[in-house]
């Protein structure tokens, strides 16, 4: 709905500019969330050193493109 300059309550424009920053508030620490877990992963120590890991990624791509 369109409300002309003298319609809009002043209210209104508080609360939206509160949602507002509660939605920005909460996608920040959806952001940092997502940074710490891929931090957990980048930095994990497996049983698997990364070599052999990239080796076998390698060798399964290439035997899915022999397939095409």
């Amino acid at each position: 709905m369109l409300f002309s300059c003298d319609q809009v309550n002043t209210c209104e424009i508080l609360d939206c500019v509160k949602m507002v920053t509660i939605c920005f508030l909460c996608l920040q620490n959806a952001g940092e969330e997502s940074v710490a877990n891929l931090d957990k992963i980048r930095y994990a120590n497996g049983r698997t050193p990364t070599a052999d890991l990239r080796l076998n990624m390698q060798k399964v791509g290439n035997g899915c493109r022999k397939g095409i």
